[in-house]
């Protein structure tokens, strides 16, 4: 399916805009309605028809189903003067949430879905956002945050207080000075750049949540990742412990094998033997893993410099 994201900017767009959308075969409604008259009996997809080429649209996005009607779309939009057009594809699922999906709305729902006079003191906050896998501090004190100041995502770590600084050790092993670095503040966080050292290995081990402690013994395991952080410059090489925790622990599956797959590709076009990359997922954590996060053609180029 192809999608046109489109933002008008507060323009209104024309009159032959809409017709040349209904005469491609615009569906913004249909179906047979619920008894009381609360929706449809129908999906919007199913009864919008847009197996057979038809378009759904709302004022800034439009589905289609082939490349052609999308790019037609496309041109509409821009000859009626919008601000903004993209194209790009979706695979349109069904949504399930997970457990973590739940844990996540929960953890939202209690720091926005309070009702009455809020409790405690208003304090700074240190966000850590999980899926880019960075920290911020919140601009005002506040009784509790619910998102990341950055991207608007609410997969995050919080604490009250000011951001921690400190030194990425020098010397040593990478992926302990990565632990020693990251973990220090008791969950994921990644310090302001000071002169510090960390604290040591077993402190921060000893103090590790169990989600946290189960990942970071399968990447110190991984053979391929070893490999790895011995030819990266230490301060990539913690970038990619990031990356590959991130995409492990708080990213999809479907989203690891989509960047993944696109990775492979990167590398294939560029002479790389099929059977010297996992198109798969394996148990073992490699530098593959690292493009959820970092995107497929950095990964895949850091994979080049590892694997000259």
């Amino acid at each position: 399916m192809y999608i046109v994201v489109i933002e008008w900017d507060g323009k209104q767009p024309s009159t032959t805009y809409y017709n040349r959308m209904h005469a491609l075969g615009l569906f913004v409604r249909g179906g047979e309605k619920q008894a009381g008259g609360k929706g449809y009996t129908q999906s919007p997809l199913t009864r919008r028809a847009i197996s057979d080429g038809s378009v759904v649209a709302q004022e800034g996005a439009v589905l289609c189903a082939s490349e052609s009607l999308a790019r037609a779309v496309s041109m509409y939009a821009q000859d009626d003067g919008a601000a903004f057009v993209k194209i790009g594809t979706v695979d349109a699922k069904t949504f399930h949430a997970t457990k973590e999906d739940i844990a996540v709305y929960q953890r939202i729902e209690g720091v926005f879905g309070r009702r009455g006079r809020p409790t405690g003191k208003k304090s700074t906050w240190v966000i850590t956002c999980l899926e880019e896998m960075k920290s911020f501090r919140h601009d005002d004190e506040a009784y509790a945050v619910g998102r990341c100041p950055h991207c608007s995502g609410v997969r995050i770590n919080s604490r009250p207080g000011e951001r921690i600084a400190l030194k990425f050790p020098e010397m040593g092993d990478v992926f302990e000075g990565w632990v020693r670095h990251r973990f220090a503040a008791g969950q994921f966080e990644q310090p302001e750049e000071g002169k510090t050292n960390p604290p040591t290995f077993s402190t921060v081990e000893g103090s590790l949540k169990p989600d946290d402690a189960k990942h970071i013994e399968r990447i110190g395991k991984s053979p391929l990742i070893k490999n790895a952080l011995s030819v990266l410059p230490r301060e990539t090489a913690a970038r990619v412990l990031d990356a590959v925790l991130s995409a492990r622990q708080y990213h999809t599956i479907e989203r690891r094998q989509h960047e993944r797959v696109k990775a492979c590709i990167y590398l294939f076009k560029r002479g790389v033997d099929s059977d010297d990359v996992d198109l798969a997922e394996q148990a073992g954590y490699d530098l593959l893993d690292a493009s959820t996060v970092l995107g497929h053609e950095e990964a895949a180029r850091l994979w080049l410099t590892v694997n000259k």
